[in-house]
């Protein structure tokens, strides 16, 4: 290698004779690059045997990701999951705004007819007043059902938000330890080839 960077710099010794000092500086510098690339070129063979231990070891270790597709297979579902509650849980809130302005509606009704009637003398007015109060109290114990029956419906989705997140948390961490086992057995191949 020595004698061939001696004709190099003899030769560009001629060339920076015809040419500025500022090309005389490049040709030098390229000159050292050239040198550092033969010298790694001498670490060929051992980065040859490194790709082939990595290509035999990812050959031997090909066939365990598809444990990693099963679990990321079950995180889609559980994220379908997810939108499948948030969407009752929405479809349950539109049901009692529904129910509920339903309600108002007849209430608000019932007071006009119970406005318009009370020309018509004090018996009618009386029979209305208490058909009134009848559809209140229904109002007000249809309120407190559909309450209460909201407030369970939330605390079940509550509870299985928190199984799902759970049952995520021991996915990933099923994920993890599989990725470790991974690299052990990885990291002990490549020192049995070595």
């Amino acid at each position: 290698m020595e004698p061939r960077n001696s004709v190099n710099m003899s030769s560009l010794r001629g060339r920076s004779s015809l040419k500025s000092a500022h090309s005389s500086s490049v040709l030098s510098s390229n000159s050292g690059l050239g040198e550092g690339f033969s010298s790694q070129l001498s670490s060929y063979p051992s980065a040859q045997t490194t790709v082939s231990i990595s290509s035999a070891t990812r050959n031997e270790s090909r066939p365990l990701p598809t444990k990693t597709s099963s679990l990321s297979g079950k995180s889609d579902r559980l994220h379908r999951l997810e939108q499948r509650l948030s969407g009752l849980h929405a479809g349950l809130e539109k049901q009692r705004q529904q129910r509920y302005q339903h309600l108002v509606e007849k209430l608000r009704q019932l007071e006009q007819e119970v406005s318009e009637a009370t020309t018509s003398g004090n018996e009618a007015h009386a029979f209305f007043r208490e058909e009134l109060k009848r559809v209140e109290e229904e109002l007000k114990e249809r309120q407190v059902e559909v309450n209460s029956d909201m407030a369970r419906r939330e605390q079940q989705a509550q509870e299985m938000e928190h199984r799902l997140t759970k049952l995520l948390q021991n996915e990933q961490e099923a994920l993890r330890e599989v990725e470790s086992s991974l690299m052990n057995s990885f990291t002990e191949k490549a020192k049995a080839l070595r």
